[in-house]
């Protein structure tokens, strides 16, 4: 498959994911968080298996938005039915357990992922998680539920977020237009902030909004936000550089590179759910604080390796920012559950995953500004990421007298 495709069906997969996640959040007041997440089951299990028999570019796309719809579908009420599931003082517990079971898939899946194309060929790569999802559906009966919204569910805020999100990919990724025409990336922009300030608007004058503005006017939570926009675009930053400082600097081979980089997801794995375990018991703000700036001096240690680096190494570093990183966004996904109202967890919840989602793209882009300035062997490839973690822990240590 060409790199120009297979970067089509990744991104078409996020695009509508972060489209649909905080519009679906709501639209599950209505529904009912079990019924959404059953949806969403469903569409998704459909989809995955379709993929294997896709003939062609064209409908895997279509197969990949249906994919991006279930998995937005469950998604947006995963933190909610947390939250109903497990009581106050194992809320970090609960989330926890489901930060293991993502850890868990990134660590496997480059593995999982290789070994699938080299033998099943490429299809299968999207249609493996079919069976999870038919588990998943089977064992949703026992999930519970909430009383429901009586307000109508807002169709026309829920159409201009979708353009909004739209204008702002269009804005920040730019492949929908040549690189020359970066005006029409301004005219994105632009059309995005009037979109923006008129959903803003109409947020503020509705009890139980879409674009949930009533918990971002908190500055405990808004605080969080923006910390976890930072963290995720600096990780996602430094992820993607990595690999190329590696191949310049070090003269890694494939597999080598390949090593060295499992050690982050590795060390994910058991740090995000201790981190989780750890919000039950102290101070969000002090874990956060404190893992946004063990990422600094991570990243100011990967900076400094010498220049006859081993495997080992890069490795041990590495493994220090998969424990950093996730002591923020664990601790932080735990502190943005609690303190919203039980009838708006699952717009807290769809928010923060949409931050993720954002903050990821954001440093993907930073990163592919970093790469096309020759930037890859150079301090600036980890001095910029580092900046973001550093914003993100300013924003962490001022929310701690926040509310």
């Amino acid at each position: 498959m060409p790199a120009a495709e297979s970067v089509l069906i990744v991104t078409v997969y996020q695009f509508v994911l972060v489209m649909s996640l905080v519009p679906l959040a709501s639209l599950a007041g209505h529904l009912g968080l079990r019924r959404v997440f059953r949806v969403g089951m469903v569409v998704y299990a459909c989809a995955t298996s379709l993929c294997l028999v896709a003939t062609s570019m064209e409908i895997l796309l279509v197969l990949r938005v249906f994919q991006a719809i279930g998995s937005a579908l469950a998604l947006s009420v995963t933190a909610a039915l947390i939250r109903n599931v497990y009581p106050a003082k194992l809320l970090g517990s609960g989330l926890a357990l489901n930060s293991l079971t993502v850890s868990l898939s990134m660590a496997m899946a480059p593995v999982v992922g290789g070994l699938l194309i080299e033998f099943a060929g490429w299809a299968s790569v999207f249609a493996v998680a079919a069976p999870f999802a038919v588990i998943g559906l089977l064992l949703s009966g026992s999930l519970p539920d909430h009383t429901r919204e009586t307000e109508d569910f807002d169709w026309q805020s829920a159409g201009v977020y979708a353009g909004l999100i739209a204008l702002l990919f269009a804005s920040l990724e730019g492949s929908l237009w040549a690189a020359s025409h970066w005006w029409m990336r301004l005219i994105s922009l632009a059309l995005a902030i009037v979109l923006g300030t008129w959903l803003v608007r109409r947020a503020n004058r509705a009890t139980q909004p879409l674009l949930p503005i009533d918990l971002l006017r908190r500055p405990l939570i808004a605080f969080s936000m923006c910390g976890a926009l930072c963290a995720f675009a600096s990780s996602m930053a430094v992820m993607v550089v990595l690999p190329f400082r590696l191949d310049s600097l070090y003269g890694f081979d494939p597999i080598e590179i390949g090593l060295a980089m499992s050690a982050w997801p590795i060390a994910t794995m058991f740090a995000a759910p201790a981190a989780g375990v750890m919000s039950d018991r102290l101070p969000a703000w002090a874990i956060g604080t404190a893992g946004l700036l063990g990422a600094v001096l991570s990243m100011a240690l990967l900076a400094a390796a010498p220049a006859d680096a081993r495997l080992v190494d890069i490795a041990w570093r590495l493994g220090l920012l998969g424990v950093c990183y996730p002591a923020y966004t664990a601790s932080n996904m735990r502190l943005v559950v609690a303190n919203s109202p039980h009838a708006r967890a699952a717009s807290a919840g769809s928010i923060m995953s949409t931050t993720r989602i954002l903050g990821q793209s954001l440093g993907a882009v930073i990163a592919a500004w970093i790469i096309a300035g020759n930037w890859v062997g150079e301090v600036q490839g980890l001095l910029v990421p580092a900046v973001l973690a550093s914003c993100g822990l300013v924003f962490s240590f001022v929310r701690r007298n926040a509310s």
